[in-house]
């Protein structure tokens, strides 16, 4: 997609997934998540990171703020977004990256190696 395409156009926070991997919809945490990912070596699990900001931007209306406030985004929160489109889970910025690899082992039922 182009930069024009991305500044003239609207999108669902969904455009932001893939159906092939588990998106972290965040906006300061990359290095908690690349983190949290590390415990799944063998086989890796595929992931992709959305950084508000960097990878995409709101409109600044009533919507846009109840999502982030509710998501906790601009406090250090993560939206953790399985393949099938669905929240798996919300952290708080005092979440670590252990809490979400447990939360992604757990939906997964895969043990946490590290």
């Amino acid at each position: 997609m182009s930069l024009l395409d991305k500044t003239t156009c609207a999108y669902s926070s969904l455009d932001l997934c893939t159906h092939d991997a588990f998106t972290f919809i965040t906006e300061t945490r990359g290095a908690d998540i690349e983190q949290a990912m590390s415990y799944f070596k063998n086989p890796p699990i595929p992931f992709q990171t959305a950084e508000l900001g960097k990878d995409f931007h709101l409109y600044d209306n009533e919507k846009s703020r109840f999502w982030v406030d509710a998501t906790r985004l601009k406090a250090g929160g993560v939206v953790l977004i399985r393949p099938d489109q669905h929240i798996l889970a919300l952290f708080d910025k005092s979440s670590l990256p252990l809490d979400i690899a447990k939360s992604i082992a757990s939906h997964l039922g895969r043990p946490i190696v590290g």
